[in-house]
């Protein structure tokens, strides 16, 4: 049966995840997260919204949908 566009997507990402998982261990993958998080600069989004004297937009642009192809 040939999958769908959707599918594949699905399938190949599911592959990926495997893989990726079997290359890392869980706690340097936590250590990475946690260094990742401590060195980076602060979220844009919440100083956005932390203003109060300017009208706050929260906005998303997709370039094209998946399912389009």
């Amino acid at each position: 049966m040939k999958l769908t566009f959707l599918q594949e997507i699905l399938e190949t990402k599911k592959k990926r995840v495997e893989a990726a998982k079997s290359e890392t261990d869980f706690d340097s993958l936590r250590r990475r997260a946690v260094q990742i998080r401590t060195e980076s600069e602060p979220h844009r989004l919440r100083e956005a919204l932390q203003r109060e004297k300017q009208t706050n937009i929260i906005a998303e642009i997709k370039r094209a949908s998946p399912s389009k192809g």
